[in-house]
């Protein structure tokens, strides 16, 4: 059996583990039902496609979903209850393209190896509990079309590498604790103030408090007593100028 699909029915207790069984299943839908629990340390390693959003899931994402991570291009386990870190699942080579873990209660640091899956086109971790920043390998996924961190405890810079992102058509960063200024570049044009909001230290064109960028202030026309003038300052020129005034004039009476 490669295809198992039982989505939108009122199934419900645990996820019966004889599914281990099937070891050629490419593509797991079991979203919309009432399974509880966790999810069976057994999946398949050459699943391609699971989904077992919608259900109420407890405890911490299994690590043996790292046993089909080369092969997995499709992870979505949205709107359960998983708790704890987000596992490192994810080794470089892999094959993730959507992940999403929207609408649990995941913690931590906002880090993991699923950065580190650079085929990656769409990543939704909203309504979460995440802290931190970005890390720097966010630079790598040039690929990414939509990016969804609301709704978690961000606290850093705006990153400016999405700036870089030709091909991000969805971002939303709202409701963290984001500072700095979002960059005026082109597609970030479509983007409304919704994708920005609830972050107080934040300002760009999309939001009404605008990136106020600060100059030095040019220097004055006369420099002051401590700057230079012509290599040695106004004040000889000054003295100068009384002392050639007080000879003329005595020449002209003389």
């Amino acid at each position: 059996m490669e295809f198992f699909h039982l989505s939108n029915n009122s199934f419900q207790g645990e996820l019966t583990s004889s599914i281990c069984n099937a070891t050629s299943l490419e593509f797991l839908s079991m979203s919309h039902n009432y399974f509880t629990r966790t999810i069976p340390y057994c999946i398949s390693s050459s699943l391609q496609v699971l989904n077992l959003s919608h259900n109420k899931f407890i405890c911490t994402i299994p690590h043996c979903i790292g046993n089909s991570s080369l092969a997995i291009s499709v992870l979505d386990l949205q709107m359960n209850r998983f708790s704890g870190t987000i596992p490192q699942l994810f080794e470089k080579g892999n094959n993730l393209m959507t992940l999403n873990l929207d609408g649990n209660m995941l913690e931590g640091k906002n880090s993991g190896s699923y950065w580190r899956a650079w085929q990656i086109e769409g990543t939704q971790f909203s309504h979460n509990r995440l802290i931190g920043a970005s890390p720097s390998s966010i630079g790598n996924l040039r690929n990414l079309e939509s990016l969804d961190l609301s709704s978690n405890k961000l606290v850093e810079n705006f990153p400016l590498k999405l700036a870089s992102f030709d091909s991000l058509g969805f971002l939303n960063l709202s409701r963290n604790k984001l500072e700095g200024c979002v960059p005026m570049v082109s597609h970030f044009e479509t983007l409304s103030s919704d994708s920005f909001k609830g972050n107080k230290g934040l300002h760009g064109f999309q939001l009404d408090t605008p990136c106020y960028i600060t100059h030095e202030k040019s220097q004055p026309l006369l420099p002051s007593s401590d700057t230079g003038f012509f290599e040695f300052g106004w004040q000889p020129l000054l003295l100068g100028f009384i002392c050639g005034a007080s000879f003329g004039t005595s020449m002209f009476w003389v």
